[in-house]
């Protein structure tokens, strides 16, 4: 059963030391963390809905990977301020309204994994430049009338990117 979640009671906290891991929650919010500034670990966020990340502009690294499973978003805007991932970015079964632009992320130190994941772009992320891993895009479940066929979005965006490990 999915349940919605009042952060409110974590307002002035500014570093978690390992993951934020919240699952199963509708309307997120993250207004209530805009203090929050370094995580340790990943976000990671499954079988949940968010209008986007505002409530994150201060969040400035991820330690770990940015995983999301089963989310839907408008976009990924609210993330203003990150400029790394340790490890890396991963969607699973999202449907992302918008693009997938984080302007100020300058480095992830893994792969950027996107799997029957519905998206228009990645315009917005030109300030890119270090991706330690790949590029993995790949969509092969059939559509349902809960996930309609989409297509995957482009890869425009990326143009800041002057290595990377593969492009699948």
């Amino acid at each position: 059963e999915r349940v919605n979640i009042d952060l409110s009671g974590l307002r002035n906290l500014r570093e978690i030391g390992g993951s934020l891991v919240i699952f199963n929650y509708d309307s997120l919010d993250f207004t209530s963390l805009a203090a929050l500034e370094h995580l340790g670990g990943g976000l990671l966020l499954r079988n949940s809905s968010a209008e986007d990340f505002s409530g994150l502009g201060r969040l400035k690294s991820i330690g770990g990977t940015l995983g999301l499973g089963n989310v839907r978003m408008k976009s990924f805007a609210g993330l203003d301020s990150l400029g790394s991932f340790g490890d890396g970015w991963q969607l699973t079964g999202c449907f992302i309204e918008g693009t997938l632009g984080i302007p100020s992320l300058r480095s992830l130190g893994g792969d950027i994994a996107l799997s029957n994941t519905c998206f228009e772009s990645f315009v917005g992320m030109e300030n890119l430049v270090d991706v330690s891993g790949g590029i993995s895009i790949h969509n092969s479940e059939p559509p349902t009338a809960a996930a309609p066929l989409c297509q995957s979005g482009s890869l425009r965006g990326l143009s800041g990117i002057d290595t990377l490990r593969a492009l699948v």
